[in-house]
């Protein structure tokens, strides 16, 4: 399950109709797909089965994240498993996050101990506040779950410069808005952005030695 996402106008693919797919998708609802091309296959399925066509994709990645909790757990207790992932809320781009990507943010709530959006706000042409707005948003979904299993918020904010610069200062408020609570920490990218502007470097070194 893929999309462009890193932009205010992202690409939206519908995947995937291999043969493989397809026939895993039959077999768990028990329906038979005319057709033998892909564009005849697809057309099909999301003419008269779109509903379980998008559930089972999402839950397919689900049961992923679950088996690999799992493993890790049985091997690693004390590791932490974490998700990075696109930042769109629910309802955008005709709720493409689950319709698309095959995301159900609250099954990623429930099974992650840690959730990193990227919210790359110079990419996606919003407003540095979206990031703080996002996270705040995000907690509300994870205070519904209960406080053992609360997952922990650390997103991944833009110093890279695309499509423009990001400068210092808008790094540095970028960084602010990443690490305001309800935050426990934050990533950023790209370490090759630090490393092309020490001034940047400097903003990182600052927030990371002031921060409790």
């Amino acid at each position: 399950m893929h999309a462009q996402f890193e932009t205010p106008d992202p690409i939206l693919p519908e995947t995937c109709f291999c043969t493989r797919c397809t026939d895993m998708f039959s077999k768990e609802y028990d329906i038979d797909i005319p057709g033998k091309t892909i564009p005849e296959i697809s057309g099909h399925i999301l003419s008269s089965h779109e509903k379980e066509w998008r559930d089972w994709r999402s839950s397919i990645l689900t049961a992923w994240i679950t088996d690999l909790k799992q493993i890790l757990k049985s091997h690693q207790p004390e590791s932490l498993l974490g998700l990075f992932y696109c930042a769109w809320y629910p309802d955008e781009y005709d709720s493409a996050l689950y319709r698309i990507l095959g995301i159900d943010i609250n099954d990623f709530v429930r099974e992650a101990d840690v959730l990193s959006p990227m919210l790359f706000h110079h990419m996606k042409d919003r407003p540095v506040s979206w990031i703080g707005e996002h996270i705040s948003w995000l907690d509300s979904l994870a205070n519904k779950v209960s406080p053992g299993d609360k997952p922990a918020i650390w997103p991944i904010v833009q110093a890279h410069n695309t499509p423009e610069e990001v400068s210092p200062e808008e790094f540095r408020e970028a960084m602010l808005q990443g690490i305001s609570s309800p935050a426990g920490g934050i990533m950023m990218f790209s370490d090759r952005s630090l490393l092309d502007d020490p001034r940047k470097i400097e903003v990182m070194k600052e927030l990371y030695s002031n921060s409790p």
